[in-house]
């Protein structure tokens, strides 16, 4: 398929979604053939990754935010660290799961991610971040599932306009951000190619994190490391968590919002993952094997009884 048809089927896809998750869910089939750039940066994260955990990486467990179709998630695993997958687009999991089948891959919302606190080594997000209308809420949710010596990295900065085109700050790269974000908020989209993302993503994390730097990626690009998130109290798990199975790190994604439980599920009937607490009643299928851990979707089967939950859940 020609570079220029895939742009076309891009464009269209563009034209007829109506969010971020429904895009990424009809161009996950050929997402890797037209964002092949994104590997310089991914190289890069691994390269920073090996440089800061290079004496302990089989026990260092990373979280994949936004992991799409599994390019960062595959490299991460060839790399020696243990990884975990999350994305809110099914359909990328989907091909990421057939691409890579022993992988570990969750969909889920950053806003509201199904983790229990202090898990995570550390947390990468390449090229998702300009996607999430609220940093701020995504960046509290990162530091809470990073133990206390924990690291965030990002990239790559600037954005780029759809993810492939470089923009400057001359008066036509301006316009063509506005334009491009008038656009994209008609269409039902976020996508942050502009300027100010950096500065907003730094003065967040600078309040969250320790200690915060740049590293290049390539000629005019870079990511940010962020080190050591800063929290109102210590985790009080162990440094070492061995991960055998995801339902030892998965909990309900409504109960950890609130914060006020521990979210804990357990699966039942192959295919289902149920909220423990005391009046949640939240329970949460697996799709192709991958639980769906969306507060919508927990919502949908409140009022199910176990017992009368389906053997095999439907897709959407």
């Amino acid at each position: 398929m020609t570079k220029t048809l895939l742009w076309l089927k891009i464009i269209w896809a563009a034209l007829s979604s109506r969010s971020n998750q429904a895009f990424y869910d009809k161009i996950s089939a050929f997402y890797d053939d037209v964002y092949v750039e994104h590997e310089v940066h991914a190289r890069k994260i691994i390269d920073t990754l090996n440089e800061i955990y290079k004496d302990n990486k089989n026990k260092t467990l990373v979280l994949d935010l936004g992991c799409g179709t599994g390019m960062m998630t595959a490299l991460l695993t060839q790399a020696g660290f243990k990884a975990i997958g999350i994305d809110i687009s099914l359909s990328s999991l989907c091909v990421h799961q057939e691409n890579y089948p022993e992988h570990l891959l969750v969909q889920a919302d950053a806003n509201f991610l199904p983790i229990d606190d202090g898990i995570f080594d550390s947390v990468v997000c390449l090229g998702v971040w300009r996607h999430f209308a609220d940093l701020n809420k995504v960046l509290n949710e990162v530091s809470r599932v990073l133990k206390d010596d924990g690291t965030f990295i990002v990239g790559y900065f600037p954005p780029a306009m759809a993810g492939s085109i470089d923009l400057n700050q001359k008066w036509w790269g301006r316009l063509s951000i506005r334009t491009y974000h008038f656009l994209t908020r008609v269409l039902g989209y976020v996508d942050r190619a502009d300027f100010t993302l950096e500065k907003e993503t730094l003065e967040i994390a600078r309040k969250k994190f320790k200690s915060i730097s740049r590293v290049k990626s390539d000629s005019n690009k870079y990511i940010l490391l962020a080190k050591h998130p800063l929290k109102d109290t210590k985790s009080t798990r162990s440094q070492e968590v061995p991960l055998v199975a995801l339902d030892q790190v998965l909990r309900c994604p409504f109960c950890m919002s609130n914060g006020e439980s521990s979210g804990k599920i357990k699966p039942t009937k192959d295919h289902w993952l149920v909220c423990q607490e005391p009046g949640c009643n939240r329970k949460y299928p697996k799709l192709e094997n991958i639980p769906v851990l969306l507060n919508e979707e927990g919502e949908k089967w409140m009022r199910i009884s176990e017992n009368d939950l389906p053997i095999t859940p439907s897709k959407p």
